[in-house]
């Protein structure tokens, strides 16, 4: 038997998301910065340019490379939190310059203290802390603004549908279509595809040794990148099938 039930809510599929549009915005902006920074600071170590085996300067390069993405976070989150006719745009550009940011910031002084107390040699100084931290404050949090600004002032996102006045009501759905169970079956498949190369970087970084194969982790993000647009393809394409637009 054919699937039709999505094309019952053509109207409604590109409805803009009334729970929590901020946090969605937030986190898009949050990935966006995290993902450029990465395919740069990768992409940078292919080349040459950055030396694996010196790894004071590659995590410095992440850094940098990461507080100078701020804009893209800040241009994202805004076209994102425009679409879903957000009007707190200051409120947004700030939790996407702090939300991230700050919860790093956090754990990492709350680990320091305890490598402190023990007197562990990996200790990061004082001055250490308050460089990285005037960088948040005085970098990455203006980019984030700058970025931000440009991405309201750019045209709305358009959709090819037009969307109706009244949202769809959204019948049961499967349990394969609600959280949790759709969160678990849509991220077995990208997590099997990267899990072997995952246990080399996680074993380079707790054992102290040393991962330089550039080329091949590039090749294993590119097979990710493939592998979360189908599972996204697929998930959305049941739960549209259930007649539920709120993908």
């Amino acid at each position: 038997q054919e699937e039709t039930g999505w094309k019952l809510v053509h109207g409604d599929v590109f409805r803009p998301p009334t729970n929590h549009p901020m946090l969605l915005a937030v986190a898009t902006g949050t990935g966006a910065q995290i993902g450029v920074a990465f395919i740069t600071t990768l992409i940078c170590a292919m080349l040459k340019i950055l030396n694996p085996m010196k790894k004071g300067q590659t995590l410095t390069s992440i850094i940098i490379l990461y507080v100078l993405c701020g804009s893209m976070a800040g241009y994202t989150s805004s076209r994102v939190f425009k679409f879903a006719d957000g009007s707190e745009w200051k409120k947004c550009t700030l939790f996407c310059a702090v939300a991230f940011p700050g919860l790093l910031v956090c754990m990492f002084i709350f680990l320091n203290f305890f490598l402190g107390f023990a007197g562990a040699a990996t200790h990061v100084s004082f001055v250490t802390i308050l460089l990285i931290f005037l960088l948040w404050v005085f970098l990455s949090t203006p980019l984030v603004f700058v970025g931000s600004y440009f991405g309201f002032r750019a045209p709305k996102i358009e959709v090819p549908t037009k969307t109706n006045q009244i949202a769809r009501i959204v019948p049961p759905q499967n349990f394969y279509n609600t959280l949790p169970w759709s969160a678990l079956l849509g991220g077995i498949l990208p997590f099997g595809s990267v899990c072997i190369e995952l246990f080399f970087i996680m074993g380079a970084l707790w054992l102290h040794q040393y991962y330089y194969v550039m080329s091949f982790l590039f090749a294993v993000i590119l097979i990710l990148a493939a592998t979360c647009s189908t599972v996204s393809v697929v998930m959305c394409y049941l739960q549209l099938c259930g007649e539920d637009h709120r993908w």
